[in-house]
């Protein structure tokens, strides 16, 4: 029996991508993460990338229940919005590290990294300087320097 796997869509620089978002100039994307992300993001980036919607909760910092209102409502915060791209930002790089597999990038962001300080890199993202680290770690490891 042939396996069949969700295409990813292309991997970017900007998360964009896994948000279900079509690539804006950087104007624009701060325009519209200001005005707060429509709520559909939340189920694109869950659907793209395979996690539960309570598990997106948990990594965007967003309570369950106040998700479900802001689902009810249609848009997110604008800094729900933020955290929301950080996420999707955070995953496309990893995305990119291990040539677009899904399984093999879910594993190495939820897996603890010595270099994190034993946190995984999903966790390290959480906020905006440890997922500027774990985008740093990324591009060490594409540049074969030892993390």
């Amino acid at each position: 029996m042939a396996e069949t796997t969700k295409e990813i869509p292309q991997v970017s620089e900007t998360g964009l991508g896994l948000l279900g978002m079509e690539e804006v100039r950087t104007s624009e994307l701060v325009r519209r993460v200001s005005e707060g992300f429509p709520y559909d993001v939340i189920e694109s980036f869950r659907e793209n990338v395979g996690l539960s919607t309570g598990e997106v909760a948990h990594l965007v910092g967003i309570n369950p229940r106040t998700l479900s209102r802001r689902k009810r409502e249609g848009v997110l915060h604008a800094d729900e919005s933020d955290r929301v791209l950080r996420l999707s930002r955070v995953y496309e790089r990893a995305l990119g590290l291990f040539g677009g597999d899904p399984d093999k990038t879910r594993h190495w962001l939820s897996t603890p990294k010595v270099a994190l300080g034993g946190k995984s890199p999903l966790d390290y993202s959480r906020v905006d300087v440890g997922a500027q680290e774990v985008v740093d770690l990324i591009g060490r490891i594409e540049h074969g320097i030892p993390s």
